[in-house]
């Protein structure tokens, strides 16, 4: 991961948008209403493995 930007929204939950740099492909992982910070992190590292 080489950015990121969290945030909290009482109507929208917690969300994250991520870049990575992997293998050659540049990801951009963007995740919102996540139920708990916890919940949102293992979201975005589970899209980033599937796609990297």
């Amino acid at each position: 991961m080489d950015g990121l930007k969290t945030g909290y929204i009482r109507m929208s939950g917690y969300n994250l948008v991520a870049t990575a740099n992997r293998g050659g492909k540049r990801l951009i992982v963007v995740v919102m209403g996540g139920a708990s910070e916890a919940a949102r992190d293992k979201e975005v590292t589970r899209l980033i493995e599937a796609y990297s």
